[in-house]
């Protein structure tokens, strides 16, 4: 027999389990279903119930299986009958609440990736995310629902509670503490200890339960669970406990500061927290300074010559006030890179993050110092000269600025490294990325009239008018071209860096 089969394929009694819970589970949607029939319940009754019930379940998956297998072979199975039970319309107390989500897919796909990732090293880990987050989030839904006058927010689409997400931090840790209980009695002789992973772990998780939409708290919250007990209970890792300390410290630091500065909304503070903290916290100083020098530099420009800028104002589709969706087009990639990097340390991730990261500098320079001047700015795609502010307008400040910017990025990280070819990786990449970012935006970019004043814009609205759609590709808006740039130069980068 092959040795993946000696160490990852079921023992008899596992295959027998498996029909048993996969019965269980389905039996348990049903006496949900039938509960909130005959007392009337909110359909919310059964998603709360069923969400509670298997998150609680969960707990027994390591004493029923030792393989990963039953596992995976689960997720995959309720991924399925979910998304397709929410086309069709069935089960519609589970698939059919106030806020219609693909929340029930991303669940299970949640528990095959954490299973994936972390079952070899910790199957504890895994199921005490999911229990973890199955608790908190129905807290945080019962609470916010039960109150007349919630304090509501809304950072990301979906409204929240102020309520709700403490309820949801108490409940994490207080549902971690329990499942650290069940599982792992011992750690709790180090209550220090425990108290530092429980209020960690629940505190990223309800930034991100804050910032998610559409149910995507399904994915973010039991992965930054499963991310923070790796870190304490998996001393291979190799993730400093005290450095994520500090990383969280930091980044929430910076994120407060920055939105009384007015250079990040709610969302966007909450976002860059967030970043911050995956980036510092995996990577140190060597991954966090380059984009660090991004963010004060390209705030400082934002922020310098606005006056000269307002008539621009009406013409972009976001101010320098930047929210989350503007921190995740720049930082994404980057915050993705760093993930792999801790994922798959054996191959060097490097170049190609100070690449994403001089990208997004080379584009938001250019565009800063390009629009703060009242010079000639071209288009890169027929080179066709276009107002001032346009979608793909290069001018030749602008184009000065980027590269400058890119090559401060390029060295800010060279400095971490033995190699100086990082400098002139970096910098090429930035700038690939930046002329990606001028021809998408010039060819693709959707564009939208104003009736009232005559005016091309970015936005959906202008004049207190909708605007009409005149060419490019109407999904395509300016953060995602944004997504595209810093892809293009974290591409750019890790191809030139294996020359």
């Amino acid at each position: 027999m092959p040795l993946w089969r000696e160490v990852l394929w079921p023992d008899t009694i596992e295959w027998i389990r498996l029909p048993m819970v996969v019965v269980a589970l389905a039996g348990l949607i049903v006496v949900g279903e039938v509960l909130r029939k005959m007392a009337h319940f909110s359909p919310e009754f059964s998603r709360k119930f069923v969400h509670i019930a298997v998150g609680a379940g969960l707990l027994l998956g390591p004493s029923l299986f030792i393989s990963p297998v039953p596992f995976l072979i689960l997720s995959v199975l309720f991924a399925l009958s979910n998304g397709v039970a929410i086309r069709a319309g069935w089960l519609k107390g589970i698939h059919g609440p106030k806020r219609r989500s693909l929340g029930t897919v991303y669940f299970p796909i949640s528990l095959g990736a954490l299973t994936v990732l972390l079952w070899h090293h910790a199957p504890e880990i895994v199921v005490l995310a999911m229990f973890t987050f199955s608790m908190g989030d129905a807290a945080a839904a019962i609470v916010g629902e039960s109150l007349r006058r919630p304090t509501a927010y809304s950072l990301s689409g979906d409204q929240k509670s102020i309520e709700g997400s403490i309820a949801m931090f108490a409940a994490s840790i207080l549902s971690m503490v329990g499942g650290i209980w069940f599982l792992m009695p011992e750690l709790l002789s180090s209550w220090y200890f425990v108290a530092v992973l429980t209020s960690m772990s629940a505190l990223l998780a309800t930034g991100w339960e804050a910032l998610s939409s559409k149910g995507l708290d399904n994915i973010s919250v039991p992965l930054s669970h499963g991310f923070v007990l790796s870190v304490f209970l998996i001393p291979t890792v190799g993730i400093s406990i005290p450095q994520l300390a500090l990383a969280l410290a930091l980044g929430i630091l910076i994120a407060v500061a920055a939105y009384y500065a007015r250079a990040l909304s709610l969302s966007g503070a909450v976002a860059t927290s967030l970043l911050a903290t995956l980036v510092f916290g995996v990577g140190g100083w060597k991954w966090a300074m380059p984009i660090v020098v991004f963010f004060v530099f390209s705030s400082a420009l934002s922020f310098y010559g606005r006056s000269r800028k307002a008539d621009l104002d009406t013409i972009f589709e976001k101010s320098s006030t930047r929210d989350h969706a503007q921190v995740g087009a720049n930082g994404g990639i980057a915050g993705a890179l760093v993930l792999l990097h801790y994922v798959v340390p054996s191959i060097d991730w490097y170049p190609a993050y100070v690449g994403s990261v001089a990208a997004a500098t080379a584009d938001t320079w250019g565009t800063e110092v390009g629009t703060l001047f009242h010079g000639r700015t071209i288009t890169l795609a027929g080179f066709k000269e276009v107002p001032r502010g346009s979608n793909g307008g290069v001018s030749m400040a602008g184009s000065i600025a980027g590269i400058v910017g890119a090559a401060l990025v390029s060295a800010v990280a060279g400095q971490w490294t033995a190699n100086w070819s990082t400098v002139l990786v970096g910098t090429v990449g930035g700038v690939t990325g930046a002329a990606v970012d001028s021809l998408l935006g010039s060819l693709l970019q959707a564009r939208f009239h104003c009736a009232v004043c005559g005016k091309q814009t970015e936005r959906l609205e202008h004049c207190g008018a909708p605007t009409a759609f005149t060419g490019g590709l109407r999904w395509l808006r300016n953060d995602g071209v944004n997504w595209s740039c810093a892809a293009a130069g974290a591409g750019a980068a890790l191809a030139l860096s294996f020359v």
